[in-house]
């Protein structure tokens, strides 16, 4: 049934816009739960490679994870349906919410005397992209609705780590 309302041969567009927000919606959860199974993968392209003596280059290099590109694509669909749904985001519980985002201006505001402001902007901005990860996960995610893909993710990660013991050696998925 179309919920779209026909007033004197003009059709609303309650409909769409309803359809929409309901189709933004369940992408993003889509997004969301490959997410969660990818997460433990280190797939990833790097962006810049940053040699610093003596630290390890994963602190230091730029990367894009395959995980980052779900992120953005969870969010950029989440904020897509709370557009065409014109609703609010909440930010309860207030206290965490509040420590969350303190946690986040606090690395904004030490970019300016960080010893590598470069890698502190990257990293800053990969924190806010976590916070708003952790308000679609607020407004959004239930307990039920996590289960299936964090079932998922642990079923692959412990079905890899017996296949790598029964052979005794890598499996080669060292790129994930």
């Amino acid at each position: 049934m179309d919920p779209a309302v026909r007033v004197n041969g003009v059709t609303s567009s309650t409909g769409s816009k309803r359809g929409g927000e309901q189709g933004a919606r369940v992408a993003a959860r889509v997004c969301f739960s490959v997410l969660v199974i990818l997460i433990p993968f280190r797939y990833r392209t790097l962006l810049a490679a940053r040699l610093h003596e003596f630290v390890f280059r994963e602190h230091t290099d730029f990367s894009f994870f395959a995980s980052d590109l779900f992120l953005i694509a969870t969010l950029a669909f989440w904020l897509i349906g709370l557009l065409l749904a014109r609703r609010a985001i909440r930010f309860q519980p207030s206290a965490f919410s509040l420590l969350v985002f303190a946690l986040v201006a606090s690395a904004g505001m030490s970019i300016s005397n960080s010893f590598d402001p470069p890698l502190s902007a990257y990293h800053f901005a990969r924190l806010m992209l976590l916070a708003a990860l952790y308000l679609f996960v607020v407004n959004e995610i239930s307990v039920a609705r996590i289960q299936v893909p964090l079932v998922l993710s642990i079923v692959l990660q412990s079905a890899i780590a017996i296949l790598q013991v029964a052979a005794q050696h890598s499996l080669g998925l060292g790129a994930l």
